[in-house]
């Protein structure tokens, strides 16, 4: 469907695009282009015509300012990259980021059939970053959308409303010529958006610059704000490197697949190109709104829907990313999306375009919260790997098994098919029960005195029996085999409740166990009328509640760790005062009991881990009753991490808390039981 069409933008955005590049359009503007691409602000004012929000309105200004867009166009055309940084670069500088608008010139000098839009994308994003710095000179937070920084009061007494209005005409509303969206959402074929307007757009950032400077805006003052980065991609070990080698297998993918639109083909072997030059941030600055576009247009043809594809008008929206993953259509049909790609290829796009917890890499790139020149190769690898995944996704089966023949490709497509989320809640939960295990697995490594050295009324050597039977329980705590169902519903030996065992090896297969995350947790019941004390719990409040428990856990393990080194210190050289010393004793004597009450929080998260769907199978009363008891754990987890701290050493009355923690656990079997 995709490949037969040739544009894929709506009627009146063709139309308003085409107003501006009309040679036909009367020419008046000498006045409104001063020397060196200087625009001349008070003319532009006169010659703008009045009106409110419209198609005809956005469209006569684009049409009264054609001519100083092509004037700008030819006068900078001629210029070399050497000029325009002389020229303009001082006035670049109130961005924070003039790198990028000198390399988004560069870029469109090239004057290939893909410059025009590379460009417009690096200079848009930039600018929307750079127009919420100079916002934070007057307003507190910057609005989160940009066609909301356009019509604020703050950047338009900064800038004045000329230059408001020829912002708005080139990347405000989608009546509007709209260019950031055009681009950003992948809807423009090579050459279809007139390169006039990357011209005259990379040409009034420095005359913004100007302008500052005019109103006594100086570009020290402005707080630019700290660039976003992707450390949890830096994390991830997914996908094979990709060499330049394999970029020539994969631009033979690109043609061949159904994946990718044929119009849209000169943009991917930029891609192709930009990854070899080390150029990772153009790399994936291209790749995001391809990505997207060809998503759109798998989505318009699985789902029936071929009107999806085009760029929407202003009473509609086009179909977004989110819209595409999501598990039903508007209508309330289901999504066939999942069904064409499959779970894993599905959850690997949540992860990274929309859970909260991901890069949400289209996101903070396309809006310039991220910027292009600090994007690792770690990421475009990641991204551009996702992307053969999806291309060999919908070859026929042939097809696909030529191309897997190549190792880098097979490897990719077994890292997919075999594919568990990162950055699911769920995901989170698992990484802090593995946190937490691996704290406690280090408490057999305490520092401490000899047996010999130091007079206690029970050593920890009591608790670390060759003979495993031997141990039945730690003073005041009920015996290790009652904890039995607990143990046993998620396949855990006795011993992961001794107080000095290594439990991280115990978990290792546990929490690699798959748990279907897509979608989870979106059909919980409606609650919002319910009274907040007596309503049930939703899916995602429960493993948020269980994540903070893990959390709270772990800051306990952290505190003890550091209270065990500190006095332990303090024992060698001497230092510790006759109170202190008793008070040490005590915080030998609690370790244990200590060690079995975060083993027993590790042992009731780790169960519910395993057992999230079960929770909609309890009834309202039962999921109250868990509810409570999940908070109380975590208010005794919380008080712990006070206790425990360096500042109080309350171990008696920490001891305390953990063995009215194991009574209230041991009180829950019977409800285990009812789930498992």
């Amino acid at each position: 469907m995709a490949d037969s069409v040739t544009s894929f933008l709506s009627p009146h955005v063709r139309h308003i695009l085409s107003c501006g590049d009309n040679t036909d359009s009367r020419e008046d503007t000498p006045s409104l282009l001063l020397q060196n691409g200087l625009l001349c602000w008070m003319s532009i004012e006169n010659h703008l015509p009045d009106g409110a929000d419209s198609p005809d309105y956005f469209t006569s200004c684009v049409q009264c300012l054609a001519g100083v867009f092509r004037r700008v166009e030819e006068e900078l055309t001629s210029w070399t990259e050497g000029h325009w940084r002389e020229r303009v670069g001082n006035n670049l500088t109130w961005t924070g980021c003039p790198q990028v608008f000198l390399r988004s010139f560069e870029v469109l000098q090239s004057r290939t059939s893909t410059s025009a839009a590379v460009s417009l994308l690096m200079t848009t994003s930039a600018l929307e970053r750079a127009l919420g710095d100079i916002f934070l000179l007057k307003g507190k937070q910057c609005p989160s959308m940009l066609k909301e920084l356009l019509v604020s009061e703050e950047l338009k007494n900064l800038l004045g409303g000329t230059a408001i209005k020829l912002l708005r005409i080139l990347i405000g509303p989608p009546v509007s010529l709209n260019l950031r969206n055009v681009l950003w959402h992948g809807f423009a074929v090579p050459d279809e958006v007139p390169r006039c307007y990357a011209y005259f757009l990379v040409n009034l950032i420095p005359n913004l610059g100007q302008l500052l400077q005019e109103r006594s805006v100086e570009a020290e003052s402005i707080p630019h704000r700290v660039d976003v980065t992707f450390p949890q991609v830096e994390d991830w070990d997914i996908f094979p490197d990709i060499t330049i080698k394999d970029c020539a297998v994969l631009e033979d993918l690109f043609n061949t697949s159904e994946f990718v639109p044929t119009p849209m083909l000169p943009y991917w072997a930029d891609i192709l190109e930009s990854f070899n030059s080390q150029r990772y941030g153009e790399a994936v600055m291209v790749l995001l709104p391809q990505l997207e576009h060809c998503l759109r247009c798998l989505f318009a043809r699985v789902n029936q829907c071929p009107e999806r594809i085009l760029t929407a008008e202003s009473t509609t929206l086009y179909t977004t990313v989110d819209e595409m993953l999501a598990k039903s259509l508007p209508g309330g049909s289901e999504n066939q999306l999942r069904y064409t790609l499959g779970d894993q290829y599905m959850d690997i796009l949540f992860d990274v375009l929309i859970y909260p917890e991901g890069p949400r890499v289209r996101d903070r790139i396309s809006h310039g919260e991220a910027s292009i020149l600090g994007i690792s190769y770690k990421l475009a690898n990641h991204l551009l790997s996702v992307c053969t995944a999806l291309c060999l996704k919908v070859l026929a089966e042939a097809e696909r098994s030529k191309y897997l023949e190549h190792p880098f490709i097979h490897d990719i497509h077994v890292a997919v098919e075999g594919y568990v989320s990162q950055c699911h809640p769920i995901s989170g939960l698992r990484k802090e029960i593995q946190s937490l295990c691996d704290k406690l697995s280090e408490w057999k490594t305490f520092p401490k005195p000899d047996p010999d050295q130091i007079e206690m009324s029970k050593s920890w050597g009591d608790y670390i029996q060759p003979n495993e039977k031997q141990l039945t329980c730690v003073s005041g705590l009920p015996p290790i085999k009652d904890f039995q169902p607990w143990l046993t519903s998620c396949n855990l030996p006795e011993r992961f409740l001794f107080p000095f065992e290594d439990v991280s090896p115990m978990l290792k297969d546990i929490l690699k166990r798959k748990i279907s995350t897509l979608y989870w947790g979106q059909d919980s019941r409606d609650t919002l009328n319910c009274d907040k004390e007596t309503r049930p719990m939703t899916e995602m409040e429960l493993v948020g509640l269980l994540r903070r428990i893990a959390v709270q856990a772990t800051a306990v393990s952290t505190n003890i760790y550091e209270v065990m080194s500190t006095r332990y210190q303090q024992w060698i050289i001497r230092e510790l005062r006759s109170r202190q010393r008793k008070n040490y004793i005590r915080l030998l004597e609690s370790i244990p009991t200590l060690s079995v009450g975060l083993r027993l929080v590790a042992m009731v998260i780790t169960v519910w881990l395993l057992n999230l769907d079960a929770f909609n199978l309890l009834g309202s009363s039962e999921q109250l009753h868990m509810a409570r008891h999940l908070k109380s754990v975590l208010q005794c987890c919380e008080n712990l991490t006070s206790n425990c701290n360096i500042e109080k050493n309350r171990w008696e009355e920490s001891c305390i808390l953990v063995q009215d923690l194991a009574w209230q656990v041991l009180e829950k079997k019977n409800l285990v039981y009812t789930f498992l």
